[in-house]
């Protein structure tokens, strides 16, 4: 697959806006040239960080597809979501078919196919209850990406929670609607079945989501799956190199 050939959506997930795919969005831009790549952020987050978040996964795939269709371009496109954002995805995927024609989903889950102490680690939960306590941003956003990353260097974490820090406190997503994401995760449930090309890349050494959640969906899909050995949950921040190869690859 070259990613010139088409157009491209990059959808984020759970208390997560945009600016966070950081250089992944450099990097496809890049390499998919006068094509367009179009970042949506979820209700509650980002470019909406004032909207509610709804409780129902269908709502995010309705809410965005509506953003979706007025900003999109001549030609097919590719979608890249990771986490909550594959789960709308995959629903996105079976509701509307024909919006994309390649969809790429990263480290995922789903309630019907992994108990909720995989779908959530036992250390996750820590995680979510540790980052409850600090009482600023940038203690916050460091605290995220020290546990949803594994192979950033100290400098390049520093630069970058500097920079999300800056940026979420001028768009925060508040614990109320950060509350509401989760719930609509914990209660998403992926289709039997969707028709188009899908692959899965996953960070074996996620310490979020056991990295199985997203290997037992490819086997669902019948979808080429691909296992970094090293790279956490925030696999775009990790290695987006990685994730290029590996799209090139399929």
């Amino acid at each position: 697959m070259k990613a010139q050939q088409y157009n491209w959506l990059l959808l984020r997930g759970l208390a997560t806006e945009q600016a966070q795919w950081s250089r992944f969005k450099t990097m496809i831009e890049g390499e998919a040239e006068e094509k367009d790549v179009l970042c949506l952020d979820i209700p509650g987050a980002g470019d909406h960080f004032q909207e509610k978040s709804p409780l129902s996964i269908d709502h995010y795939v309705y809410f965005l597809r509506e953003k979706f269709l007025a900003k999109k371009k001549q030609g097919p496109y590719a979608l890249v979501a990771i986490s909550m954002g594959a789960m709308i995805g995959m629903r996105w995927k079976e509701l509307f078919p024909k919006d994309f024609e390649k969809s790429i989903f990263l480290n995922t889950s789903s309630k019907d196919i992994a108990p909720f102490y995989k779908r959530a680690k036992p250390s996750g939960i820590k995680f979510f209850l540790n980052v409850a306590t600090k009482t600023t941003m940038h203690e916050r956003v460091k605290t995220i990406l020290n546990f949803t990353t594994n192979l950033l260097d100290e400098k390049k974490k520093e630069e970058l929670t500097n920079q999300l820090s800056e940026t979420y406190t001028k768009r925060p997503i508040s614990k109320e609607n950060q509350l509401r994401q989760l719930l609509s995760a914990s209660l998403f449930k992926a289709p039997k079945r969707i028709d188009g090309d899908l692959l899965f890349l996953v960070g074996k050494k996620d310490r979020l989501v056991d990295y199985h959640c997203s290997v037992k969906l490819s086997q669902r899909f019948q979808a080429k799956v691909f296992i970094h050995e090293e790279a956490g949950h925030d696999l775009p921040l990790d290695d987006p190199e990685w994730i290029l190869e590996k799209i090139h690859q399929w």
